[in-house]
């Protein structure tokens, strides 16, 4: 579907920082007074009621252009990741790995963030920075906007649970090939693995 050039999406929990991403994200707005922030990660789905997460929300002063939105479906979510330009997620939490970002980018959609925890091992079709102007005007740019879409799509390709499981396989069995000769432990991993493959 069309992408609506305006439409920027924040869908992670808000104490992840909500609050300070409204405050950047008017400062952007000087520049582009246009775009709108878009907030689907509501802390409802953590079972928090409203008196705890108002805590979370943006200040007054800060919530022009900003729209909270009911907490909604993974298909309806991924719709809105689809008609967006781009998610914006300046947060300081350390994440491990980020579903949010995983999602928006499985839809093509580029994702501008901070360098903190896995998101830069989780994001390959996006921006990791601390300058956002600098990250939302390089995506006004269509190609770069494009390649970074391209890359986010594949890079999620790689992300699926044989591939994710292989790879702490691989680790491990080459940990313990390492420690072999110095406490004569046997690799029983791919043993172990086929068995289960077969099973």
């Amino acid at each position: 579907q069309p992408r609506n050039l305006k439409k920027l999406i924040w869908g992670s929990n808000p104490d992840r920082g909500l609050p300070l991403a409204a405050k950047i994200f008017q400062e952007i707005r000087k520049r582009w007074p246009e775009l709108e922030l878009h907030v689907f990660g509501r802390a409802s789905i953590y079972g928090w009621g409203p008196e705890v997460e108002s805590s979370f929300l943006p200040r007054p002063e800060h919530s022009e252009n900003v729209f909270l939105h009911d907490s909604v479906s993974r298909l309806q979510l991924a719709m809105e990741f689809r008609s967006a330009w781009a998610v914006f997620y300046p947060t300081f939490w350390p994440e491990t790995c980020c579903m949010m970002a995983l999602e928006a980018q499985a839809c093509g959609t580029p994702v501008i963030t901070a360098p903190v925890g896995a998101l830069p091992e989780t994001v390959q079709g996006g921006i990791l920075t601390y300058d956002y102007l600098n990250a939302v005007s390089q995506l006004r740019n269509v190609n770069r906007w494009q390649k970074l879409s391209e890359a986010g799509i594949a890079g999620t390709k790689e992300k699926n649970w044989d591939a994710i499981a292989k790879g702490w396989a691989d680790y491990l069995a080459g940990q313990l090939d390492a420690g072999d000769s110095r406490i004569g432990a046997k690799n029983v991993i791919p043993e172990v693995l086929g068995e289960a493959s077969q099973g």
